[in-house]
C-alpha cells in the first residue's frame, strides 16, 4: 500500500462482548448547527453505533465538542465552499483511527473502527451534483482513492451521496453516461451490494449503502428527514460474522479416486454465459460458481467414512546419550537450527 494511504492500527474496543445489535444510520442533514438538538435526540433514541452525516456545512471556526453528543467521537471532513461535508460520528467506547489519505482525497473520510470486537472500515462521501467533464474527473478520481481503501481485509461499509438517481439498483444498470458508468463500474468491479431499495429524496434513491457483503446489512429502512433536512434518513443493522464451531467431519472425498474424464466432460458442457447471466455481484457469482462445483464432486468423487476414533501418537526418539529433559529441550533447539533454511545453506 502506498506510503499515503495508511492502514491504521485499531486497539481492542473496551466491550468483549460481541453484539448482533449494531446499529447505523445514513443521514443527509443539509447543516448540522441549526438541528443538534434534534440531531443528539435521533442518535439516543436509536441508540446508534455509528452514524454518517452528509451535507454538514460545517467550518473549521465550529469545534467538535460543539456538535458532538456525550458519548461519541466525530471524524469529519469540511468542504471551504458553504455546501458539502461529511462527519462520522462513532461511540466513544469504540477503538477508531481516521485513515489516512492524500491530500486531494480529503473530501473522503475514512475510519477504521471496532465495534464489539469486528473490525469495520467505514467510508463517507457526498457528491456534488452534475454531469459534466468536471463532475467526471472528480468522480473519477474519488473512484480511485475508493479502490485503495477498499484494498483491506475488513467488512467495507461506504455511506454517500452520490446525486445519481438513474441507477437501477435492481439490476446494477445506469444510463450511457461517463459520470453514472465510471461509478457503476467500480460496484460492479468491486463486488459491492447496494442495501437502499426506498426513495431517500422524491421518489430517487440519492443516500446510498454500499458493502463488500450482500449479509453484512440487514433491516435497512428510511425514516422522515431530520427536523428541515430534504433527504430520508436510512437506519440499518450490521450483521457481525457468526463464528461456529468445526467439528471432525463424518466423512471426506477421495480425490484419488475421482472420476476426472467424467469431472473435465461435466465442466466443459457448462453454459458459463447462463450461469452468470443473472448475477450482478461477486458473491453471486461465486455462488453460482461453487454450486456448479459442488455438484459435479458429488456426482463423480466418491466419499470415504472418516475414522474419527483413531488417534495419532507421535513420539521423538531421542540419542541414547540424552538422559534428562534439559538435555531434550537442547537436542531438539540444535535440530531445528540445523534443518532450517539458514542451516542447511551453512549460514551461521
Amino acid at each position: 500500500m502506498d506510503e499515503d494511504f495508511e492502514e491504521s492500527t485499531v486497539s481492542e474496543s473496551d466491550s468483549s462482548t460481541r453484539s448482533s445489535n449494531c446499529y447505523w444510520a445514513l443521514m443527509n442533514a443539509r447543516s448540522i448547527v441549526n438541528k443538534l438538538s434534534e440531531l443528539h435526540l435521533f442518535i439516543e433514541d436509536n441508540s446508534l453505533d455509528l452514524l454518517c452525516v452528509t451535507e454538514t456545512w460545517l467550518n473549521e471556526n465550529i469545534p467538535d465538542s460543539l456538535i458532538c453528543p456525550a458519548g461519541y467521537k466525530v471524524f469529519r471532513y469540511d468542504r471551504p465552499s458553504h455546501a458539502g461535508g461529511v462527519a462520522i460520528f462513532v461511540r466513544s467506547i469504540a477503538a477508531a483511527n481516521q485513515v489516512s489519505i492524500p491530500i486531494e482525497f480529503k473530501h473522503i473520510t475514512c475510519i477504521d473502527v471496532n465495534l464489539y470486537g469486528i473490525y469495520y472500515r467505514a467510508i463517507g462521501f457526498c457528491r456534488p451534483p452534475g454531469l459534466d467533464n468536471d463532475s467526471y474527473i472528480y468522480l473519477r478520481d474519488s473512484v480511485k482513492c475508493f479502490q485503495r481503501l477498499c484494498s483491506t481485509d475488513r467488512p467495507v461499509v461506504i455511506l454517500d451521496d452520490f446525486n445519481l438517481p438513474c441507477v437501477d439498483w435492481s439490476n446494477y444498470h445506469c444510463m450511457d453516461n461517463p459520470v453514472y458508468q465510471t461509478f457503476l463500474n467500480f460496484v460492479n468491479r468491486y463486488g459491492f451490494h447496494q442495501h437502499v431499495t426506498q426513495s431517500t429524496r422524491d421518489s430517487s434513491i440519492l443516500d446510498l449503502v454500499l458493502s463488500t457483503s450482500s449479509s453484512l446489512v440487514s433491516e435497512i429502512f428510511t425514516s422522515c428527514p431530520l427536523s428541515t433536512a430534504d433527504h430520508n434518513t436510512v437506519l440499518f443493522r450490521i450483521n457481525a460474522p457468526a463464528y461456529e464451531s468445526v467439528s471432525e467431519p463424518e466423512f471426506y472425498y477421495d480425490f484419488t479416486h475421482a472420476d476426472y474424464s467424467n469431472l473435465n466432460a461435466y465442466f466443459s458442457d457448462v453454459n458459463w454465459n447462463y450461469v452468470f447471466q443473472s448475477c450482478f455481484y461477486a458473491e453471486q457469482c461465486w455462488e453460482a460458481f461453487m454450486h456448479i462445483v459442488n455438484t459435479a464432486i458429488e456426482l463423480f468423487v466418491p466419499r470415504r467414512k472418516s475414522n474419527q476414533n483413531r488417534a495419532k501418537n507421535y513420539s521423538v526418539n531421542y540419542p541414547r546419550y540424552i538422559k534428562n529433559d534439559k538435555e531434550k529441550g537442547c537436542f531438539v533447539e540444535t535440530m531445528e537450527d540445523f534443518l532450517s533454511p539458514r542451516g542447511q545453506s551453512g549460514i551461521p
